[in-house]
């Protein structure tokens, strides 16, 4: 069937699809669903004429009967639109004749929608009588075989036929008060609201029921579902000039920076100016409870200045480098990597622990956000060595489980930042995720500029609900990385 579908052209359209419409016969369920869109497919890229592309569309829905995707009810139902006026009653006198064997509907319906749709939107060109119609729909509407979803196709087409056919309204009006009370909720409200066209609203009928507008063809119809049956020379050329780059999506890091502005853009070398390196944390950080305390920081490791003659890469262990984080700062000692000096400094000033200053970030729907400032600044450091932790507490005041928190932040560039892991994702009523936020400053004191500056987004789930904000902090300390 592959190998079918890849040889059809414009010379052999006609003969191919009627050898695929004998196929469609006798195959199974699934291959008829595939079968005939693909069908379809062909048709709607190779048909030599509007005729011929309607009867084999109707062949489709009456052989494949259930077994069809629903692309193909709206491919015909476009199809339809789009015609001549002598077309549209050609295909109509069809449908109506399509549908009128009652025992065999029930295995039809996509057939059963697409026909009751073309005769409410053309009836009154059709050549069938219009009492022997009336009751044709009654019997359909009444039939315990046709779905819910079919019986809203016969409803709609109904009502309209009221304003395309002379003389049937009273016979219209009295079925859909029938369905007022019917024990479907979606038939009872459409009754409901067409029976208001026949009394309180009846100079409002005619406008409202009037044709559809020509159905445009979707741009899923003309280029995804016919790109199967395109030549290979046209797609190379469609994909050079849709994308003659290979665009990749944008990560939700890059969406922050596009609303940070002008001094938070990428630098001339592309480089961003959001940091954000997720660090693992030891396994005993992930076991105890976080207090922020002056003494000690939440991942147990030291935070250190580093050596201005080192220059800065942008991976991921020199980051790691710069700001110190380093197994044996923790206990007092230097790495013996090559060439790199780092200083320990200390959290608490000689014999009495300094107070950490804070700052409320957020407080609305529950939700508190503090951040508690740590500089680590040494003074007999170089000032452009500059580096700050910040411990992000995040407190559920809800009555409700968060799940799935997330927290970004970007800085200006003329700053590095690196997001460690969060200590949890997930915060019961009551409950805390504590991260910390390591901050360096790479600009000289010649070049530094307005002090730190910071977005914030973060995003949750709370009783299947998707929640997201951004906000703006700019509220640090005087002086602070500076």
């Amino acid at each position: 069937m592959e190998l079918s579908f890849t040889l059809i052209n414009t010379q052999n359209i006609e003969m191919v699809v009627r050898e695929l419409l004998r196929y469609l016969e006798s195959t199974d369920a699934e291959m008829k669903a595939l079968c005939s869109s693909k069908i379809v497919l062909a048709a709607e890229t190779y048909s030599p004429s509007i005729r011929w592309h309607l009867d084999v569309l109707l062949k489709i829905l009456t052989i494949a009967g259930n077994n069809i995707r629903d692309d193909v009810i709206s491919s015909t139902i476009q199809l339809i639109s789009n015609s001549p006026q002598h077309e549209q009653r050609f295909i109509t006198d069809k449908m109506w004749e399509a549908i009128m064997n009652m025992n065999q509907l029930e295995n039809r319906q996509p057939l059963v929608q697409v026909a009751v749709w073309t005769i409410g939107e053309y009836g009154e060109s059709g050549g069938f009588d219009e009492f022997e119609l009336i009751e044709h729909y009654r019997q359909l509407l009444w039939a315990p075989q046709l779905s819910i979803t079919t019986k809203q196709y016969i409803l709609v087409s109904l009502a309209k036929i009221s304003v395309r056919i002379d003389g049937c309204t009273p016979e219209i009006q009295n079925i859909i008060n029938s369905f007022r009370v019917h024990m479907n909720i979606d038939l009872q409200q459409r009754a409901n609201e067409f029976s208001q066209l026949f009394t309180n609203y009846k100079h409002l009928r005619n406008s409202l029921l009037e044709k559809m507008p020509k159905l445009k063809l979707t741009e899923l119809t003309t280029s995804e579902y016919n790109a199967d049956f395109a030549s290979p020379e046209s797609t190379e050329v469609e994909e050079q000039q849709e994308d003659p780059e290979a665009e990749q999506e944008p990560s939700n890091q890059d969406i922050l920076l596009d609303l940070l502005g002008d001094c938070f853009s990428s630098d001339g070398n592309g480089n961003n100016a959001l940091a954000v390196v997720p660090v693992s944390q030891p396994a005993a950080a992930t076991t105890q409870p976080y207090y922020p305390t002056p003494t000690t920081s939440f991942n147990q490791a030291g935070l250190s200045s580093y050596n201005n003659n080192v220059p800065m890469a942008g991976t991921t262990d020199s980051i790691m480098d710069l700001l110190g984080l380093a197994a044996a700062a923790a206990a007092g000692t230097a790495p013996t990597a090559p060439n790199q000096t780092h200083q320990t400094i200390a959290y608490a000033t000689s014999g009495t622990a300094a107070s950490i200053p804070s700052i409320d970030v957020y407080h609305k729907d529950d939700i508190f956000i503090r951040f508690f400032i740590h500089p680590t600044v040494d003074e007999q450091q170089p000032s452009s060595t500059a580096s700050a932790r910040i411990t992000v507490q995040t407190t559920n005041g809800s009555q409700a489980t968060i799940e799935k928190f997330l927290f970004q932040a970007a800085v200006p560039k003329s700053f590095v930042l690196t997001l460690r892991e969060p200590s949890s994702t997930v915060m019961p009523p009551g409950g805390t995720i504590m991260q910390d936020l390591l901050i360096a400053r790479q600009t000289s004191p010649s070049h530094a500029g307005p002090g730190l500056r910071m977005k914030v987004r973060f995003s949750y789930e709370v009783e299947n609900y998707s929640m997201m904000e951004q906000i703006d902090v700019n509220d640090f300390p005087s002086g602070f990385l500076r």
